[in-house]
């Protein structure tokens, strides 16, 4: 039986966390799995609707300025866009 990677588990009970209402453990298993797959957006994506729901602005600007360079970096102009635009949604810098 082959073994999902651990960033991927970690990903899922990010998932099942929040579903389940336990925003502080949803995101300490969404960083793990950021910190383990730092080229991958899906985690990152994931850490920043977290901090959304919980209304942790900056964070979630740290996220998404760290998603905005991976989108940049791979080339994605559909995916710099539309983070840019959640950047800018949030307003200036505190």
């Amino acid at each position: 039986m082959r073994q999902r990677p651990r960033w991927k588990l970690l990903s899922r009970a990010a998932e099942l966390f929040a579903k389940q209402g336990f925003a502080l453990k949803a995101v300490a298993a969404a960083k793990q799995a950021a910190q383990l797959q730092p080229s991958h957006p899906r985690a990152h994506e994931a850490l920043a609707g977290l901090y959304e729901r919980m209304n942790l602005k900056e964070e979630r600007r740290a996220v998404l300025d760290t998603l905005l360079k991976l989108s940049a970096a791979e080339q994605r102009a559909d995916d710099v866009k539309a983070t840019r635009a959640k950047l800018e949604a949030l307003g200036p810098r505190r």
